[in-house]
């Protein structure tokens, strides 16, 4: 079976996400690929996959094109919910029972969860304990951006007298908040150099569905503190909870068990990394058959 894939081209763990689920695919099915926004051509395959936002499914629509799968965020709008059910797709693929949750409530049956998976990754060296890191969107005045609670943790790190790295772009929009004892670092920096130098990874998200971060951080074997949101794979690992809604005092409480027991977590962090490695690679990700015929 031949098949359109679709994917947005964008630097954010999404693109790197759908890279990988590319790949395969074309494993099993014979791939044309196309970036979203882009002219179709004429002549194209009776079956696509999109691979990115809901508001990504209206390009292909305006197209009169055919999708067997979608993969997307959580939290729809709508407008959003509206523009799905429209497209009447055979399935839709979601990243987590996080996301699975969302579409449910909102009347969509025909999901199918693919998780993501990791590569191999180096073990961090931890060169500067006194850094977390935190990650923040690409998109500085964003929503997406503000759920996942950056002023928060700089707060709670400030309180705690730690360093925050902010991984962001553009950095004008903090730079106006004025905020102290925070390290900026460009989108595209090496992320191997930054994991090295982090002794934690904080995610406190609200909504994160994929949660590729703390899943790389695990399997580096860094300490992890995280909401569960999307971070499916964290139901049998060891890592600092914070629950939902998300709070200054509760982002604090969390630094404060980690740093004050730090050896033990630093042990286990590094003990549970060939668990994460070995069951949430690429190579033991299933993707199952498509289907191509309604």
């Amino acid at each position: 079976m031949k098949i359109d894939y679709y994917r947005r081209k964008d630097f954010t763990s999404l693109s790197v996400v759908a890279d990988n689920i590319l790949n395969l695919l074309k494993n099993k099915y014979e791939i044309n690929e196309q970036i979203v926004g882009s002219s179709i051509d004429v002549e194209r395959n009776d079956v696509g996959l999109v691979y990115g936002m809901p508001r990504d499914v209206l390009y292909l629509r305006r197209n009169k094109k055919r999708y067997a799968g979608l993969v997307c965020e959580t939290h729809l709008s709508d407008k959003e919910i509206s523009l799905i059910k429209d497209s009447d797709l055979d399935e839709i693929w979601l990243p987590s029972r996080f996301c699975e949750k969302f579409y449910n409530e909102a009347g969509f049956t025909n999901t199918r969860i693919v998780p993501h998976g990791i590569d191999p990754l180096p073990i961090g060296k931890c060169l500067e304990d006194n850094i977390l890191m935190v990650y923040a969107s690409y998109s500085s005045k964003t929503w997406s951006t503000l759920r996942k609670n950056p002023f928060k943790s700089i707060e709670a790190a400030q309180r705690f007298d730690k360093k925050i790295i902010l991984r962001t772009t553009p950095q004008k929009y903090y730079n106006k908040v004025g905020l102290n004892g925070v390290e900026f670092v460009e989108y595209q920096e090496n992320l191997d150099d930054l994991y090295d130098r982090c002794s934690c990874v904080l995610c406190p998200s609200d909504s994160e569905g994929f949660g590729i971060i703390g899943l790389e951080a695990l399997a580096r074997g860094i300490p992890l503190i995280s909401t569960k949101t999307g971070n499916d794979y964290l139901d049998d690992m060891c890592y600092i909870h914070i629950d939902l809604p998300v709070t200054t005092d509760k982002i604090y409480y969390a630094l404060d068990e980690l740093y004050g027991n730090w050896q033990m977590y630093s042990e286990r962090a590094i003990a549970q990394r060939e668990h994460i490695i070995n069951k949430y690679s690429w190579d033991n990700i299933e993707l199952g058959e498509l289907n191509g015929s309604r």
